[in-house]
């Protein structure tokens, strides 16, 4: 969401609104209450050590940084579309994963 009076932000929003996916995750979570101590600080580190949050989140920075670069050194959007749709479905297997490890370390404790 842009909450501005720019004029200048505004038309860049307006022009490029129908350009950028918003990544969304339908997985449902359950909530676990967990208390900011050293046992479940480490509890949680072992459960979720075996997950592919990271990776996938490495990957998505770096296809991020090449797609801006591309942007930036005169490429169109059109260009990069194949690279963009990478970056969305990385984006939503970022949120399923940790959807999916949240409802794991429930299960677990």
């Amino acid at each position: 969401m842009l909450i501005t009076n720019n004029k200048l932000l505004i038309t860049a929003a307006e022009r490029n609104y129908d350009k950028f996916a918003v990544p969304t995750s339908l997985v449902s979570a359950i909530k676990r209450k967990r208390y900011y101590n050293n046992s479940d600080k480490c509890d949680l580190d072992i459960k979720t050590s075996v997950n592919k949050i990271g990776e996938i989140v490495n990957l998505s920075q770096e296809l991020n940084t090449l797609f801006w670069n591309n942007i930036h050194s005169g490429q169109t959007f059109e260009d990069n579309q194949e690279l963009y749709d990478d970056i969305v479905k990385l984006a939503i297997l970022s949120n399923v994963e940790i959807d999916y490890w949240s409802r794991y370390t429930e299960m677990c404790a």
